[in-house]
């Protein structure tokens, strides 16, 4: 129901429906990745893959996603070259960095040989911050990232899609998500008209959510506080708690930072639950494994 998500936005014929598209290029990049992990499996321990993973991955999958790429020797701005790799032709040149899926420095490490002087994604986010382009795609074949232009200098922020789960565990949901997110009509068609396109309108959506859910989130902390603050006091069985408010032994200050403990670790706990992060994915009943029966318990 978002904006965007129309087939026409896509740029699709006529009579095409989005879902049926996204069909064909699921089709089309699952036998990219088989194609890919083939000629993968003999390359040589120590070869990162880069031209592999660029030339016979990557390339063709951003291709299916309407990007028109092309390769180039680097970047430059300020008197500062920046080894990304390629570029969107069709839309605003935008930068698309891809490594070699075997580089041991990943996305977020400097190589030890120094090939780089930053790693791949600080090398992207530096040249978004210095450059007229907003967003820009890093990946080494395994996962890929969006980046935008971005103030924050201690916290990466990206949006990140792991392929190597996507292809290795057929997951259609999160391909169809990865179409309608990094297809090349989200990105800016040109360089003036970048505050109008998908990806920013989508950026901006998000920053005035978060902060309704800010909003939201400071009164019903401030309603759980007096709940909970005055069902404990009330309650029969409570009585210790009663005389060391009686007394002075909890002083009021000493209660309301307890409330806040109590809150925040049922808030964390609600967010790491609905993220599936209690337990591992993998751990089942059936295992034996003292994880899975702590999670048979929990649930």
């Amino acid at each position: 129901d978002m904006r965007g998500q129309k087939a026409s936005d896509f740029g699709l014929p006529n009579g095409t429906r989005v879902k049926d598209d996204i069909a064909i290029r699921w089709a089309d990049a699952q036998n990219y990745y088989r194609i890919y992990k083939q000629r993968a499996a003999v390359l040589r321990q120590t070869d990162p893959g880069t031209t592999l993973t660029r030339n016979n991955w990557m390339v063709p999958l951003l291709g299916l996603f309407g990007f028109e790429i092309e390769s180039q020797s680097g970047l430059s701005i300020n008197n500062q070259t920046y080894a990304i790799s390629h570029r969107a032709s069709n839309r605003a040149n935008t930068p698309i960095y891809i490594i070699g899926a075997n580089d041991p420095a990943g996305l977020d490490r400097k190589p030890a040989n120094a090939t780089r002087r930053m790693s791949a994604h600080a090398i992207l986010q530096e040249y978004l911050n210095l450059s007229e382009s907003l967003y820009g795609i890093v990946t080494n074949g395994r996962v890929l990232r969006v980046l935008r232009d971005s103030s924050r200098l201690v916290k990466q922020s990206y949006l990140e899609f792991d392929l190597e789960r996507i292809f290795e565990d057929g997951l259609y949901a999160d391909f169809a998500i990865l179409y309608r997110l990094v297809h090349a009509t989200r990105f800016p068609l040109r360089s003036d008209a970048t505050a109008e396109c998908l990806l920013e309108r989508y950026h901006q959506d998000s920053l005035a959510a978060g902060a309704r859910i800010r909003d939201g989130l400071a009164k019903a902390v401030e309603g759980a506080i007096v709940g909970f603050g005055n069902g404990f006091l009330q309650h029969p069985h409570n009585t210790v708690l009663q005389q060391q408010i009686d007394d002075g032994t909890l002083t009021p200050a000493q209660y309301y930072h307890l409330l806040l403990r109590l809150i925040y670790r049922l808030l964390f706990l609600m967010v790491i639950e609905e993220r599936n992060l209690l337990f591992p994915r993998a751990a089942t009943p059936a295992d034996g494994t003292r994880i899975s029966r702590h999670r048979d318990i929990y649930t």
